[in-house]
Formats: structure tokens, C-alpha cells, sequence
């Protein structure tokens, strides 16, 4: 059985000039490598310290909102089987680029791609899967990250170079209601992780600009839901998750085909 590991960063609102580049202009891997998903092993983005991209057991439209710098929620548009057919995705970039990145020779599998990374996988997209898309606001219910009038229970996070996370209590994904913790995340992260568990967009709204460490455990009493317990959670460390109907930008599929194996 494939072991869930979703390492996946996404970001509703942020930098979206990769978008207005033609393909010409981006940045490209020097090797790229599309296969039908295997049966095992750990599903997600996976990123490397020569540059190297690997997306694993992962839906297309997954793949294409990375790329984009959105949540799998704000790609529309495309065949059935771009939610369902499961590719394994390798990119890796030529030396010269990996080193002239710096950002790049400090990353490890859990921290989230970078710009230069995100515009390789749109360039492999385009080749490989003849991709091509346009961006458009459309308004619709996501959740609002917020700060409220409680004290902020954050703090600036004590390693700048830990894996950017957030789950459980415990550790690992939240699959009890009993409280959350993050360690060295930003709120654009974390609204990223929270779109997971609450199944919609979530904008960040809190202007903290920093990274961030965290720990909440749930008392006794409180939702036994998991989803309104993340909300609780958050509500208790300074931070309101609420759903508004708000213009957010999506990813529209206008072409793509299934790509042939090498």
C-alpha cells in the first residue's frame, strides 16, 4: 500500500510572474522524466539539494498547481483524467543552474520549491503535457486566516533551517482532535497545510511576515471534530479561520494531453 506523504506547498496569494512568461522564456530542466506512478512508496513533491524535482504518485492537476503557485482547488477546467490518472515526475537542472541558484543547495525534501524551480515545472508541463493555461479571478467560498483579539501564542521560529512543518500534536498529520503544532512555517504555509484538512482555499490574512513556531493542545471539552478543532485550535493561539465568498485567482486548463513515456 502507497504510504501517504504529502510534502506539497502551495500559496493562494504571492508572486505570480511566472505566469506572464512565455514558454521560451522560462527556465527548463536539462532532464526531465515522465512515467505512469509506481504502486508503492511516498506520494508527494519531493525537493533536492542539487535542484532536483521529484513529484511523486501525484494527479496532474496537483502537479499543475505547484507549478503555479496555487491549491489543487484553484486549477478548473481539463479532462477527467487530469484528477486521476497518477504520473511519477523526476526534473533535474544542469549543474550550472543548480549552483548559480543559491537558495537551491540548501533545500531538502520537505521545504517548498523556489521560484526558479516552480518555472522549470511549468516549463517540463508545457513540453511534456503540451500545457497551457490562463489565470482568472473568480469568486467563491474559501476560508480567511485572521488575527483576533487574543494574545498571538506564536513565536518566531528558533531554527531558520528546520523543515517547514505543521500537523498533530503528537507529530505527523492531524488525524485527532487534540490540539496542532508547526514549527518554522509561515502563514502562507500553513494556510497551504490547512487547505488539507478543511478542504478549501485558505487565504492568508494575518500580515505576519515571519516563520513561526507553535503548539496548541486541545482541553478537554472542547470539539471532538477535526476540522472545527484545527479552527478551535487556531482561534486559541490568536489566529480566525472563517469561510467568506471572495474573489481568489484560479488556474484554467486550456489544453492538455497525455504525455508519451520515455
Amino acid at each position: 500500500m502507497r504510504a501517504t506523504i504529502i510534502f506539497v506547498a502551495f500559496v493562494i496569494l504571492g508572486s505570480m510572474r511566472s505566469m506572464s512568461q512565455t514558454p521560451s522564456s522560462l527556465p527548463a530542466f536539462e532532464v526531465a522524466s515522465v512515467r505512469p506512478a509506481g504502486s508503492d512508496g511516498p506520494v508527494g513533491i519531493f525537493n533536492f539539494r542539487n535542484g532536483r524535482v521529484e513529484a511523486k504518485g501525484l494527479a496532474l492537476n496537483i502537479v499543475i498547481a505547484e507549478a503555479y503557485m496555487v491549491q489543487p482547488s484553484q486549477v478548473a477546467g481539463g479532462p477527467d483524467w487530469l484528477a486521476r490518472d497518477e504520473y511519477d515526475i523526476i526534473g533535474i537542472p544542469s549543474t550550472a543552474t543548480a549552483t548559480s541558484q543559491s537558495p537551491l543547495v540548501s533545500l531538502g525534501p520537505k521545504t517548498p520549491l523556489t521560484a526558479t524551480q516552480r518555472e522549470m515545472l511549468q516549463s517540463l508541463l508545457k513540453e511534456r503535457f503540451s500545457l497551457k493555461v490562463h489565470i482568472e479571478k473568480r469568486t467563491q467560498i474559501a476560508y480567511v486566516m485572521s488575527r483576533n483579539n487574543k494574545p498571538l501564542l506564536l513565536s518566531v521560529a528558533k531554527d531558520r533551517s528546520a523543515n517547514h512543518w505543521f500537523g498533530g500534536i503528537e507529530g505527523g498529520a492531524i488525524i485527532h482532535s487534540n490540539g496542532i503544532s508547526g514549527k518554522n512555517i509561515t502563514m502562507s504555509e500553513l494556510a497551504t497545510r490547512l487547505a488539507r484538512y478543511l478542504s478549501l482555499p485558505v487565504v492568508d490574512a494575518t500580515s505576519l511576515n515571519d516563520s513561526y513556531d507553535f503548539n496548541y493542545l486541545n482541553q478537554d471539552g472542547e470539539e471532538s471534530d477535526r476540522t472545527e478543532s484545527i479552527k478551535t485550535s487556531l482561534d486559541r493561539i490568536g489566529i480566525s479561520v472563517t469561510r467568506q465568498r471572495i474573489p481568489i485567482d484560479v488556474v484554467v486548463v486550456d489544453k492538455v494531453e497525455r504525455p508519451s513515456q520515455n
